[in-house]
């Protein structure tokens, strides 16, 4: 199926959504307000309590704690700490170089017309053990990176607010972040790097918890349709690793987010471990130009259909190269596990995806379309339970490989070509779907399979006229079928040479080896089908089960 009008791109708008309220538990960041703050500065430690801040919750203790940040700043850095306690400040709070702002509290902004909270601007910073609220009810954020912002740490914080960026790089010259075991919870986005961070460099997002997200969780927003760049010249060296996240439905509404984790125009990055759970739009979407993407060993259990769009998959590819879709467990999404689409101008290319473990998607397991040469390898995966074909190849693609992959009981076939391609299949082992092992719909040339593994589960009391469909022999086939028959631990093999010319079968025994009591009739063709047919000589006990391997050439067409 050919998206054109389903392409999904956002770089035109990363629209503020989110609705409802609030509700938040007394945590090690809202401790009771201490009578009186230590007198005492220690060292290069600044205490706001020193410098005038109240901690009640009532007064406006942001020129008392900007002072602190100034008196600090003076002196060429520090800790500027702020006791347990909640601290109203209704403007925005800077802070320059070589500052720590740390402490056991909670900053809260009232909903009036200054955005954000914290304005990094500077290098060396760190901002630990704070809970910041932004109630602002139109747009806001947390903390936000300024232009040549360096070496900036963000650890061990708790981020709420309903139309809140949490954390929003929207400026060149920074490099250097990380951002380590924070909460973001009921926020709009959760770390948001836009247009303007286009030169972004080693960004670590990592251990962080993302719960009911409204917009995005993460969004790495560098793109490139549209200016001047080419690929490689956006946000780059990039790892985003161990986090949880949840985008669930009934949070936000509409097309331009939705997402876990989403990629544009980025290269070098790295999704490596994380849990993403019930995300409303897709888990993990990538598109325009990006470059060296590894998504690696993610668990991603749920995806929901808002929008109900057809791309509500695990993992979406519109426009990608060089991208690594390895060992992921994918399960219960609402349209595919892993999707690659493609438009007039853009699809992915250069893909290896590898060791994925798929199931209970609602569309199939494992869509790839494309309309140029692909580059694509599809190997090693298990794909099973899946309401749609286990494998699916639309559109124009080419130069893709599926092999060695374990495909069982979708609701389709096992491997479904939606025309012929120039494609090798190879190596699968397929049973239990509901339609053919591998099957061209509408062929326009015939397409190669040069082994084929399927087995079939004959019950205890298998009849001795029933004949089974196995494999499609196609327009022509040559090569040495092999047929192993068990029940219990007895068991009986029959090894063939067969060809097949679309007309007649020739089936030439070669070898056979077993048990007594088992029996194996020599195969026969149903259309274009190869058929099987085994029984015991009593029934009962053990049911009879069947494995059939092809090797050779066939050509289905």
């Amino acid at each position: 199926m050919k998206n054109d009008n389903q392409k999904l791109t956002r770089r035109a708008i990363l629209s503020m959504i989110g609705l409802g309220g609030l509700s938040l538990a007394t945590s090690k960041w809202l401790a009771p307000v201490p009578a009186a703050a230590s007198a005492a500065v220690e060292d290069d430690v600044y205490n706001v309590m020193k410098y005038g801040a109240a901690g009640n919750g009532t007064t406006n203790d942001q020129p008392a704690i900007q002072k602190a940040i100034e008196a600090c700043k003076k002196a060429g850095g520090g800790t500027v700490y702020l006791p347990a306690g909640t601290y109203l400040i209704s403007s925005r709070l800077f802070v320059g170089s070589n500052t720590v702002l740390k402490g056991n509290a909670k900053l809260v902004k009232p909903d009036n017309s200054e955005v954000g909270m914290i304005s990094i601007d500077g290098s060396n910073v760190s901002v630990e053990e704070l809970w910041l609220e932004n109630l602002n009810q139109n747009a806001g954020y947390n903390i936000n990176l300024a232009r040549n912002a360096k070496h900036i740490e963000i650890r061990s914080c708790k981020f709420t607010g309903v139309k809140t960026q949490a954390i929003d790089m929207n400026a060149k010259g920074i490099k250097h972040i990380l951002i380590q075991d924070c909460i973001f919870e009921a926020v709009t986005y959760g770390v948001l790097t836009n247009y303007n961070a286009d030169d972004l460099e080693d960004l670590k997002i990592i251990g962080n918890r993302f719960i009911d997200i409204y917009g995005d969780a993460i969004e790495i927003n560098s793109p490139i349709s549209g200016t001047k760049k080419s690929a490689y010249e956006a946000a780059s060296n990039i790892i985003i690793s161990n986090n949880f996240i949840s985008v669930p439905v009934g949070k936000g509404t509409g097309d331009t987010a939705g997402f876990g984790i989403g990629l544009a125009g980025a290269s070098r990055v790295s999704v490596i471990g994380n849990i993403l759970k019930n995300c409303r739009y897709e888990a993990i979407h990538v598109e325009d130009n990006c470059r060296n993407i590894s998504i690696t060993g993610n668990i991603i259990d749920g995806v929901q259909n808002d929008p109900n769009n057809g791309l509500n998959s695990g993992i979406y590819v519109i426009d990608a190269e060089q991208i690594s879709i390895m060992g992921n467990e994918i399960r219960n999404c609402q349209n595919y596990g892993i999707h690659f689409e493609y438009s007039n101008v853009s699809q992915g290319n250069k893909a290896t995806i590898i060791g994925n473990n798929v199931m209970n998607c609602g569309s199939g397991g494992i869509r790839y379309a494309g309309n140029l040469m692909s580059d694509a390898l599809i190997s090693g995966n298990v794909v099973t339970n899946n309401a749609g074909p286990g494998v699916c190849l639309a559109g124009d693609s080419n130069s893709i490989q599926i092999k060695d992959n374990m495909i069982r009981d979708n609701k389709s076939h096992g491997v479904l070509l939606e025309q012929s391609k120039m494609v090798s299949v190879s190596g699968n082992t397929i049973y239990g779907n509901k339609g053919e092992c591998v099957f061209v719909d509408k062929p326009s040339f015939t397409v190669p399979v040069t082994q084929c593994h399927t087995l079939l589960n004959l019950g205890s009391k298998p009849a001795k006229t029933l004949w089974s469909d196995t494999i499609s022999l196609g327009v022509f086939a040559d090569g040495h079928l092999h047929v192993v028959v068990k029940k219990g631990i007895a068991h009986y093999s029959k090894l063939y040479k067969i060809s097949w010319n679309e007309t007649e079968l020739q089936a030439v025994l070669m070898k056979e080896t077993g048990s007594a009591g088992i029996f194996i009739s020599n195969p026969r063709m149903n259309g274009r089908k190869l058929q099987i047919n085994a029984f015991p000589d009593a029934s009962g006990g053990e049911p009879l089960l069947v494995d059939i391997q092809f090797q050779g050439m066939i050509m289905l067409g």
